[in-house]
């Protein structure tokens, strides 16, 4: 729902692996977030994404800077509980759009139909003028095992 979005505007990030990144409005739009798993998978072979990285700056505590859901049919991923690779490329746009923190700590998996929690940090390195370097690492909880995927 176009009602929904947020800023920045939709746009893809590529820090070696590519997403597309979209802004809502508040948790309670990310939480309601039905997607279409085909159209993912069409705008990622399109777009040659990895998948679609959905946030909110609306975190449920203060001390984080967002809360992010990520789909990725392409690779049959149908939705992720911490993806550090998203998650670094959500911190280039956030320091790109004027947040410059030292850390950002990003919730995901938790607003899995079954929750897995995790929370993402991210450091971006500017040279002043560009970015030079992302890093990504954080904390997950397992709380299920799958077995392997068949081919």
């Amino acid at each position: 729902r176009e009602d929904a979005l947020a800023d920045p505007p939709p746009q893809v990030a590529d820090t070696g692996n590519r997403f597309l990144h979209l802004a809502l409005r508040d948790r309670t739009a990310l939480a309601a977030l039905a997607h279409d798993a085909d159209a993912v998978h069409r705008i990622s072979d399109r777009l040659d994404l990895i998948g679609v990285y959905i946030h909110t700056r609306d975190a449920a505590r203060p001390d984080r800077h967002a809360a992010a859901r990520m789909f990725a049919p392409r690779y049959a991923i149908a939705e992720e509980a911490a993806t550090g690779m998203a998650a670094g490329g959500l911190g280039a746009l956030l320091h790109a759009h004027g947040l410059r923190v030292p850390e950002l700590w990003f919730e995901q998996g938790h607003l899995m139909p079954e929750p897995s929690p995790s929370l993402l940090r991210v450091r971006v390195e500017s040279d002043g003028s560009a970015i030079v370097k992302v890093w990504a690492g954080g904390r997950a909880r397992i709380v299920r095992e799958l077995g392997p995927v068949a081919a």
